[in-house]
């Protein structure tokens, strides 16, 4: 069984502006360059079937903090004051997170492995934006 508790460093985003995009967000070099951030971190914590995935972005001092039981419909919230109805799954080591906000569903899985995890996101668009971690 993989490890999934833990902390992991990003080394890697392909396709950053699908997720800027999807989130409602403007495409900027700035943004850009925040999502790409190869400071960034991403922990994961858990209780039992309770995680929480803590998302920090390099110096900037953003820091997002996602609380969820598995199966459980939470509100998470986005940049811009936008608000999703989110369920997340679990498969093994792999977590599904459906997201829907004004009729539209956004899918995103984190996959954890040995050495790392890898983040894809799909705004509903044929392109998937994928953030890689390695495990520290």
């Amino acid at each position: 069984m993989v490890q999934i508790v833990g902390t992991y460093q990003h080394v890697e985003t392909i396709n950053p502006e699908e997720i800027l995009k999807a989130a409602g967000q403007e495409v900027t070099p700035q943004a850009l360059r925040g999502i790409s951030d190869p400071n960034s971190k991403l922990v994961v914590e858990a209780n039992g079937d309770n995680y929480v995935f803590i998302t920090t972005v390099g110096d900037s001092g953003y820091k997002r903090e996602i609380k969820f039981t598995i199966g459980k419909p939470y509100d998470e919230e986005f940049k811009g004051a936008k608000v999703a109805s989110t369920v997340v799954s679990k498969d093994g080591n792999k977590f599904v997170f459906v997201s829907t906000a004004a009729d539209k569903i956004t899918k995103r899985y984190y996959e954890f492995t040995d050495s790392g995890a890898n983040m894809v996101y799909n705004g509903g668009t044929a392109a998937e934006a994928i953030r890689k971690y390695k495990r520290v």
